[in-house]
């Protein structure tokens, strides 16, 4: 019956339209809500002339927000300007006709000294246009902002995304791929959470039967464990005219054990042996760990040891013969060990 429950719940995840999103760069760091690390980052891309290769897009997105963009000369952008009385501005831009305040809101609330910063700014402007913004994550509650424009991000990147195509001749690709990480990064804030809807009500509705399958995955995770471990302890890896390192490796999102055995063979020729136990049954590949399937090749032949290259990783070689998943031990154990006692003994090609 549980079988049958665990049936059921597959087809319906397998149903839903998309799986959880990959987490941004930003998210990985874990400085995705970081107010100083956001800004860092608007006044990379809002300096025309930086390294990012594109030109003034983030500038013009922004102003557009305000009034018809107006290209800009001897732009500078500047972090964290201190005004008279010690209060410090996000961003400041400065070129020969435009002076552009941005104070960055991304959790916390609007309480800023924004009567300081104005007259700080006017102060400042001399003959240039000044244009003063207030940029948020979420709308921003009613109140005298004195002169600043509340804007969201949702605002800002609506007019960017659509300027990126005219400017990607010249751009620089890693700064292109940070700054689209950076937007994806903010998106994700705004929607509160990076899952599909669709899994969440999955995860909500059938929660119960979710944890007993993954229960049932840790199960047999631990008898492929239980498994290789009980096989390590048949193999003979000790004593041996080369140094042999026996050790164990599993992916966590795989269902997968896998019994390792480093064979150390003079002029830092490294041979590994490793015995793969997945639901489908076991086998035994071995490779050269720094890739030289030809070196491989030819310590295998020489050895009599029946191999053919792994169409999924160009730089395996596999035994030809798998074996059920339910095969006796001492079966796996006899090839392993005729494997690691030939190759222990033998020669560098």
């Amino acid at each position: 019956m549980k079988t049958d429950q665990f049936h059921q719940l597959l087809d319906a995840f397998k149903s839903l339209s998309s799986p959880i999103k990959d987490p941004t760069f930003m998210e990985i760091a874990g400085y995705p809500h970081y107010e100083n690390v956001c800004s860092n980052i608007l006044a990379f891309y809002f300096q025309p002339d930086a390294p990012h290769g594109l030109s003034d897009l983030c500038l013009k997105a922004l102003m557009s927000l305000a009034s018809d963009y107006e290209p800009q000369s001897n732009v500078t952008v500047e972090r964290e300007v201190v005004t008279k009385a010690g209060n410090r501005i996000d961003i400041l831009i400065q070129s020969d006709t435009h002076l552009i305040a941005i104070e960055n809101k991304i959790y916390h609330s609007a309480v800023n000294p924004f009567h300081d910063y104005a007259a700080f700014l006017q102060q400042q402007r001399s003959h240039r246009k000044l244009t003063m913004f207030l940029l948020s994550l979420y709308p921003v509650e009613d109140q005298n902002l004195h002169g600043f424009i509340p804007i969201r991000y949702a605002d800002f990147f609506s007019k960017l995304r659509p300027l990126m195509g005219d400017y990607l001749v010249g751009a620089n690709t890693k700064f292109l791929i940070s700054l689209t990480d950076f937007i994806e990064t903010i998106e994700n804030l705004m929607r509160g959470s990076v899952m599909d809807e669709s899994m969440f009500n999955l995860f909500n509705e059938r929660g119960s039967e979710i944890v007993a399958l993954l229960e049932e995955v840790n199960k047999f995770k631990a008898e492929l464990r239980k498994k290789v471990s009980e096989l390590g302890s048949l193999i003979d890896y000790q004593n041996k005219p080369v140094e042999i390192k026996q050790w164990y490796y599993r992916k966590e999102r795989a269902l997968l054990d896998v019994l390792v055995h480093d064979i150390y063979l003079p002029n830092s020729f490294v041979v590994a042996i490793d015995c793969v136990l997945t639901v489908e049954g076991w086998k035994i590949a071995g490779y050269d760990r720094k890739g030289d399937l030809e070196s491989a090749r030819t310590l295998f032949n020489n050895l009599q040891i029946p191999l053919k290259q792994n169409s999924n990783s160009g730089d395996r070689l596999e035994h030809i013969t798998t074996y059920p998943y339910k095969e006796p031990l001492t079966t796996i154990q006899a090839v392993t060990q005729e494997w690691i006692d030939k190759i222990a003994a033998t020669q560098v090609p």
